[in-house]
């Protein structure tokens, strides 16, 4: 069976690394910004926690399509005539159950780049009329289906699945309380995997907001210890409240990021949205970096590792310039909510 994930734009390298490893099968990888295409043999449940994918789709139709009217012409034929839809069908009865005997569908049409001589409105009727040819049984309603097909159109790329997931995956069920500028948990989830964890992690996010990155740690994989802080006490607040009762052993503070009430060389690894921007309101970002990461060096131990994402690229990548004990080793730049942004992965030198 075919599929694809929707995921932020940059990560995909990751998401292809946690399927590898995760889920034996996966297999034949096609990769673009925000999505990867790929096979696995296996029950489609199983796809359902990974933790660097917003969505997960049966595919149905992978094509090219032209910006002029023919287009929609061309996305019918795709899907009416796709041998993939009855595989899909099959897929999704897996996830969801035995169906009702009357069953609805709508159609979620998004586009990302390029003109066209037709609306994403006139995209999204011409396949739903597509599907009602295929699926006569089926009615089309607008809101309430009880199965989404969702397309995409990108530069003459027509892209066509059902959707496996809810909203749970991209959301994710813990969040109870959010703050402004609140990490995506994908994003998170991909920085811990950056991380390299390991099972003996003294873990730390210095700057927790609603306590994302903490938790998608507490997720992933066995730790030593969590620590957790911020200099705001409603981002603590929200972070003990999505925290709740689990992660143990976890240890949640209200301190500055710049004068860390922790012993030298007590930290193997360290993840952390840095503010940048409007949301750093009131912190003069160059000596917040520049502190914060004399901080890192000075708690981190001997070869560990920060990840730090932020979108003052140039201003971190000066800082560790001048910083001896800390090495960059790998960059990630993406795109969250249509901003760009980098993803820094510094190990801290053994001399």
């Amino acid at each position: 069976m075919r599929y694809y994930i929707l995921t932020v734009p940059g990560i995909e390298p990751i998401t292809r690394r946690e399927l590898e490893g995760s889920f034996k099968g996966a297999r034949r990888f096609d990769a673009a910004p925000g999505r990867l295409i790929f096979d696995y043999p296996h029950n489609p449940t199983d796809l359902l926690p990974l933790g660097t994918a917003e969505d997960v789709f049966a595919l149905i139709a992978d094509g090219a399509i032209d910006s002029s009217r023919r287009g929609l012409r061309q996305a019918h034929a795709l899907v009416r005539k796709s041998p993939l839809l009855r595989q899909a069908l099959k897929a999704h009865r897996r996830v969801a159950g035995r169906p009702p005997r009357r069953r609805t569908f709508r159609v979620v049409a998004q586009r990302n780049a390029g003109e066209t001589a037709y609306r994403r409105i006139d995209l999204q009727q011409e396949v739903s009329k597509a599907l009602a040819s295929a699926l006569p049984a089926w009615r089309i309603v607008d809101e309430n289906a009880q199965c989404e097909f969702w397309v995409l159109q990108d530069r003459g790329k027509f892209l066509c699945g059902m959707r496996l997931s809810d909203r749970s995956m991209r959301h994710r069920d813990y969040k109870k309380v959010n703050v402004p500028a609140s990490l995506r948990p994908v994003v998170a989830r991909a920085m811990v995997m950056i991380s390299d964890p390991h099972p003996r992690d003294v873990f730390l996010d210095p700057m927790c907001g609603a306590g994302t990155i903490p938790i998608e740690r507490g997720r992933d994989s066995p730790y030593r210890h969590l620590l957790v802080g911020d200099v705001d006490r409603a981002a603590i607040a929200a972070t003990r409240a999505n925290v709740g009762p689990r992660y143990k052993p976890i240890s949640i503070m209200r301190w500055d990021a710049r004068r860390l009430p922790l012993p030298a060389r007590s930290v193997h690894k360290i993840v952390c949205n840095l503010p940048f921007g409007r949301k750093s309101c009131g912190f003069d970002e160059p000596n917040l970096y520049s502190t914060f990461l004399d901080e890192s060096s000075r708690t981190l131990k001997r070869d560990g590792i920060a990840v730090l994402l932020t979108s003052r690229e140039r201003l971190l990548s000066r800082l560790l310039g001048a910083r001896a004990q800390l090495s960059l080793e790998s960059m990630y730049r993406i795109r969250v909510l249509g901003r760009r942004a980098t993803i820094f992965k510094i190990r801290r030198n053994r001399a």
